[in-house]
């Protein structure tokens, strides 16, 4: 029996409870936006409607789901958030580390290691940066699934672009650097433009998503 869903289950869950007793802490900064954010959308409000900020709302919209989840607190809805993706962004790194080079130990020592600096400990609580690069790593681990075997490839490859695009809404200048990594983790694909196409189908859908959202909630706002 495969010793991996249990190496990856270990790892998951010390990174969710590392993050966690990490951000129990609060030390330096309780990045307060992301948290009001997420109770006005909990209670109704809209984003760009009802409160404004620069960034693209997916980390409000999650923070939001989370407290509906775990309650509207700190230490419930708030470090849940980010002990779930780290939890995730650790399990993604020993999964594409492991399908790459099928060796145990270099997996092990990836999802350890994005176990401890995904979140800076300093902050250890939802942030955009963390919240776009999540959504890169997470279409990083698409692809590779794609070009390892998982099937249909097609569709991994189009909820890769999707995850692109979420990732550009969530923070701008992080989801295009993220794409622009993602373009290099493909060069080495002998299927580069059949990929590309699917990737560029997922990202372009997501983005249209986006837009609609953002012309349905900017109704009703006063020039």
């Amino acid at each position: 029996m495969s010793r991996r869903p249990l190496q990856i289950a270990g790892i998951a869950s010390f990174a969710a409870l590392y993050i966690y007793l990490c951000g129990l802490r609060r030390v330096l900064m309780s990045l307060a936006f992301v948290y009001t954010g997420g109770a006005e959308i909990l209670a109704g409000g809209l984003p760009y409607r009802d409160f404004e900020f620069v960034i693209g709302p997916i980390i409000f919209l999650l923070q939001a789901f989370f407290f509906k989840l775990f309650g509207l607190s700190y230490a419930g809805g708030y470090l849940a958030h980010a002990a779930a993706l780290n939890a995730l962004a650790a399990a993604f790194s020993y999964d594409i580390v492991w399908r790459r080079a099928r060796r145990e130990l270099p997996a092990a020592a990836a999802g350890l290691l994005t176990a401890i600096w995904f979140y800076p400990i300093y902050h250890a609580s939802p942030w955009y940066d963390q919240e776009s690069y999540f959504f890169v790593l997470a279409a990083a681990w698409m692809i590779t699934r794609a070009e390892t075997g998982a099937k249909p490839p097609a569709l991994w490859l189009l909820c890769a672009g999707t995850m692109t695009g979420v990732a550009f809404f969530t923070k701008q200048s992080n989801g295009a650097l993220g794409a622009g990594c993602l373009a290099l983790f493909l060069a080495c694909d002998r299927r580069y433009r059949q990929t590309a196409v699917f990737l560029a189908g997922g990202a372009a859908a997501s983005l249209a998503l986006a837009l609609l959202l953002l012309i349905s909630t900017a109704r009703g706002i006063s020039p």
